[in-house]
């Protein structure tokens, strides 16, 4: 395996890595936009969030929890130890995430399906459930390679699950005019599934080649199990509610546009037009300051252990910076060119108002996210 790397170079490999899955991202956005059309983004964004709520549970707050106490451990060069926190998160997170997929697989029909006031996200809700232990195994993977202070696989896996859903997107344009907007959601959702496998199966093949260093430290460290529960709860409980106003939302928006006269249909076609163009915009930088966030973690837990509060906080304060100075610039664009952007990405004029005042929101949004991967670090 490689050397470590160092704070800067690590956040870049992220920003590098995050930018090339954007950009495809959106190239994959825009040919799904136009391929499956609006109302089909619409379904599908409608049970994205409950995919990410409930993958919020099953996570568990392993991948931050794992990450942080990798790098201590991985600092005094104790392999033992560091082998044993990853067979325990990813037994943790298996036994959680497939209990969990199955119950709901059980009670689909009488508890998820009656919350969605389109009925035909019926056929999407299968894949999700087999999305939910694919993407928790994954997380625990990238949090134990951050911990190791090596990004790379991370943003490699990242970019291959883009890759692959691209291929997977434009093999299936040919059948898409003839499929129903049910089934076309359910085909996006699959495409997901697979592209997950992909990076899961690329995680696990690094870490079967992984190199730990030698030495090993004589007293092994008790209670590994709750050690790991100490960071990952109190991580769970501050994402659980960010998740659970991100499942709401598109519950609460898709009933209220039907509330104010819309049909079923007309709503889940205003809802696509939110989240296949507005949403993405605003949230583009944020894969800028997630790398900041990301890299700082095991960067202070590693100045911690050593006692070196100098490092310590010039590591926080320097992360606190570049993701102010990362929203103010992409903030200034955003109000000031929403028009263009909107144009050059969608060719559509739609939503030009919404994106101001959204973008001056989001720019505190930004930066909130490396002060909780802060206080994480100092646990």
């Amino acid at each position: 395996m490689s050397k470590p790397q160092s704070f800067i170079h690590g956040t870049l490999t992220l920003v590098i890595t995050g930018l090339i899955v954007r950009f495809l991202g959106f190239f994959i956005r825009l040919i799904m936009v136009r391929a499956v059309g609006e109302e089909a983004i619409g379904l599908y964004h409608l049970v994205l969030p409950t995919f990410f709520f409930i993958f919020t549970f099953t996570q568990l707050g392993l991948p931050v929890a794992i990450s942080q106490r990798v790098s201590k451990y991985y600092s005094k060069h104790d392999t033992q130890t560091i082998r044993r926190l990853f067979y325990t998160s990813l037994t943790i997170a298996l036994i959680l995430s497939v209990t969990t997929s199955v119950l709901l697989f059980i009670i689909k029909d009488t508890f998820l399906l009656p919350l969605f006031s389109d009925q035909r996200v019926y056929l999407a809700l299968v894949p999700l459930l087999w999305l939910i232990p694919l993407a928790t195994c994954s997380s625990v993977l990238k949090g134990f390679f951050q911990g190791l202070h090596n990004m790379r696989p991370q943003g490699v896996s990242q970019l291959l699950e883009q890759i692959v859903r691209l291929l997977l997107l434009l093999y299936g344009l040919k059948d898409y005019p003839f499929d129903t907007v049910e089934v076309l959601a359910e085909k996006l959702l699959w495409q997901s599934v697979i592209s997950e496998c992909f990076s899961l199966f690329y995680l696990l093949i690094l870490y079967v080649n992984v190199q730990l260093p030698k030495k090993q430290q004589a007293k092994r460290p008790q209670h590994l199990t709750k050690e790991l529960l100490s960071i990952a709860l109190p991580t769970t409980g501050m994402r659980m509610i960010h998740s659970f106003g991100h499942f709401l939302e598109p519950l609460i928006i898709h009933r209220q546009f039907v509330l104010n006269g819309l049909s079923i249909t007309g709503a889940t076609k205003a809802y696509g037009l939110l989240t296949g163009y507005i949403f993405p915009l605003v949230n583009f930088p944020m894969f800028i300051t997630q790398a900041i966030a990301q890299a700082t973690i095991p960067s202070v837990t590693e100045a911690i252990e050593q006692k070196n509060m100098k490092q310590t906080h010039f590591r926080i304060h320097q992360a606190v910076r570049y993701s102010i100075m990362v929203g103010i610039f992409f903030t200034i664009i955003l109000m000031v060119y929403p028009d263009t952007l909107l144009f050059l990405m969608y060719d559509t004029d739609k939503g030009i108002t919404l994106i101001k005042w959204l973008a001056f929101f989001y720019f505190f949004h930004l930066f909130t996210l490396s002060f909780s991967c802060h206080f994480t670090g100092e646990r």
